[in-house]
């Protein structure tokens, strides 16, 4: 990305690396995890973690961390505050509602504690 800014003679801000980390990690993830030669899984999770709903296989480990994804990102973005996220992984996990906002409600618990 650097390089290629160079070459274009074209300036980079922190926004611009932050949206291009942010579209072009899982793909870039899944692509060294299989010049690694990881299992298959480690593949579908990296590449499928923003889009569950693509993934051909391994559909509750990619769902666990989309799930994993979407919580980390509302407890350190938005402190545990709203609704929580997620909740369209709880059939593919075979999770209950209201275990998950028990879960919801302690990582929120944990987190405002860690800020302290």
């Amino acid at each position: 990305l650097v390089d290629l800014a160079r070459v274009n003679r074209v300036a980079l801000d922190a926004a611009a690396i932050e949206d291009a980390v942010e579209s072009l990690h899982a793909t870039i993830g899944a692509r060294l995890v299989q010049d690694w030669k990881l299992p298959d899984w480690v593949h579908e999770v990296t590449l499928n973690h923003h889009e569950p709903q693509s993934a051909t296989a391994h559909h509750d480990l990619v769902h666990t961390v989309a799930l994993s994804d979407a919580l980390t990102h509302w407890l350190l973005e938005d402190g545990g505050e709203g609704a929580a996220p997620g909740l369209e992984h709880l059939p593919v996990l075979d999770l209950y509602q209201d275990d998950f906002e028990r879960i919801c409600e302690k990582g929120a618990e944990i987190t405002q504690e860690s800020a302290v």
